[in-house]
């Protein structure tokens, strides 16, 4: 299971954005509707999307965070037992 620590401010700049809000963290939704081999493409995705801009937009230190999170969320997700 992807861990996710209300606790950790890393995650504060995917999760909790005022454009996300419902009953179930989205995260979970799209790991969900997708293959693993899919969603692990989608994790991995991300990290290289916020590790190529982090120059360009002016917040270096939060698009390496947020690439942090989903490589983050790979590892825990490498870690679960596939069934």
């Amino acid at each position: 299971m992807i861990n996710i620590d209300r606790n950790n401010n890393m995650y504060d700049y995917i999760l909790t954005s005022n454009h996300y809000s419902g009953d179930v963290e989205t995260i979970y939704f799209i790991k969900d509707k997708l293959t693993r081999n899919q969603f692990e493409g989608y994790l991995i995705g991300n990290a290289i999307k916020y590790l190529s801009r982090y120059n360009s937009k002016g917040g270096e230190i939060k698009d390496i965070k947020k690439a942090v999170t989903y490589l983050t969320w790979m590892v825990d997700h490498k870690n679960e037992k596939v069934m």
